[in-house]
């Protein structure tokens, strides 16, 4: 995780699949995919985020998809696993700073 400011940068690996398709429709999410990773960006101080690049793995731990394209930018919901995420990684870099 790095964090600069209101804006905290990481690695979220096992979201579910539905999570990184809401984040980024042009991902390309098939029922291969297994195993998640995403690179997330997100301000800290309006709930906003973006998605830096995915990683797809198959059951067999086989990479099936990889993207470092940033996708839009999107509101984070107040819950789920990004709610979550977002709580923890701002909430671990206020106490940081």
């Amino acid at each position: 995780m790095q964090a600069r400011g209101a804006s905290v940068e990481l690695w979220v690996r096992g979201l579910a699949l539905k999570t990184v398709a809401r984040m980024d429709a042009s991902v390309p999410v098939t029922a291969k995919w297994h195993r998640t990773m995403a690179r997330l960006q997100m301000d800290c101080r309006t709930r906003v985020g973006q998605g830096h690049g995915v990683l797809g793995y198959d059951s067999r731990g086989r990479l099936v998809h990889a993207s470092s394209v940033p996708s839009p930018r999107f509101a984070l919901p107040a819950e789920g696993e990004l709610a979550a995420v977002y709580d923890a990684a701002c909430e671990l870099a206020r106490s940081q700073a």
